[in-house]
């Protein structure tokens, strides 16, 4: 299956919500680098993945959250994953201890309630939605 991504964005437009589906591999993680940076191009302050329509998801997809959590950190960015609890890429994510350098959410409201809590000024309460 081929891999797709949707982006939207918090009420505000402070948070970019890309929702990632299909495969995550070494053919479609540049195609999903390229739709991040276009998203983040256009300005926000915090990213919300999600992952939850992901149906596999190899080691480039790791590297590629790696990749993202660093270029983030440097523009002071925030990050955040929507990871079902009980999927395979839960698993993957746990193998690799990912959970213990960006924040894993089961869903992109309980994403976007984290970012609005998180004490940022320029996260604003309305993400919540």
């Amino acid at each position: 299956m081929r891999s797709g991504v949707e982006i939207t964005r918090s009420p505000g437009g402070e948070v970019v919500i890309a929702s990632v589906g299909g495969d995550v591999d070494m053919v479609q993680v540049p195609r999903i680098q390229a739709a991040l940076a276009g998203a983040l191009a256009e300005g926000g302050v915090a990213l919300v993945i999600d992952l939850s329509r992901v149906r596999y998801f190899d080691s480039t997809g790791v590297r590629l959250l790696f990749f993202v959590q660093r270029k983030l950190q440097c523009g002071r960015y925030q990050l955040r994953l929507v990871v079902p609890e009980d999927g395979l890429v839960r698993h993957v994510l746990a193998i690799v201890n990912l959970d213990r350098h960006i924040r894993i959410h089961p869903t992109v409201a309980a994403a976007l309630a984290d970012l609005a809590d998180s004490g940022r000024p320029d996260v604003l309460e309305d993400s919540r939605a």
